[in-house]
């Protein structure tokens, strides 16, 4: 599939731009699928009841029956790897919600374009990722709109993704979490001409 540059450092640069916000960073880049799982698996067991739990990833997604997988660097080559080699992003929000966090943010940089076997069937979307519901007190935050694709920012002279790069400099923003995506859609949207629209739900 096609590869995407500016991830790790779009992963390197929310990490950094956390820490600087107070938040405990768990750090992984370019894992294999039993790495990615323990990780998210990590992630999960690090949070106590009453936290703030924010989740965000860059990299390869893909929707499947009507979910969204991440994908980790070795990629499934066909349809029944699906669910063996890539994460449920609703699994993710699913194990924040199970530990009882005050707020929980996932936040998904993966909405490009992936063709990593042939014969691609109607379980998956056309391309993007599928719209998610998200359960109280929780907040979802997407690069660009559900079925959509999203711009790595290669094609602008961006060191990160368009919807990263903009993130990181609203993030730290005095205002609420809705203001401030508002802002970042703006900019996004203004960015690419109208081609990429951000999407949240929460």
């Amino acid at each position: 599939t096609s590869p995407l540059v500016n991830t790790v450092r779009d992963g390197q640069d929310m990490s950094r731009r956390l820490e600087q916000m107070g938040y405990e960073v768990l750090q992984h880049r370019d894992v294999d699928s039993g790495a990615f799982v323990s990780a998210v698996h990590e992630f999960h067991t690090s949070l106590r009841p009453g936290d703030e739990a924010f989740f965000y990833f860059a990299g390869h997604g893909l929707q499947y029956q009507s979910d969204n997988w991440l994908i980790s660097t070795d990629e499934p080559k066909n349809e029944l790897e699906v669910k063996q080699k890539a994460v449920s992003a609703q699994d993710v929000l699913s194990g924040m919600e199970q530990r009882r966090c005050r707020f929980s943010v996932l936040v998904l940089d993966c909405c490009r374009q992936y063709h990593a076997f042939p014969g691609m069937n109607r379980a998956f979307g056309s391309g993007g990722l599928a719209e998610m519901q998200a359960p109280a007190g929780s907040y979802i935050a997407f690069a660009c709109a559900p079925g959509e694709l999203a711009k790595d920012g290669m094609e602008y002279g961006l060191d990160n993704g368009v919807f990263t790069h903009y993130l990181l400099q609203h993030i730290d923003a005095p205002i609420d979490i809705d203001s401030m995506f508002i802002r970042v859609r703006r900019d996004v949207l203004k960015h690419t001409n109208g081609q990429q629209n951000q999407y949240t739900n929460s």
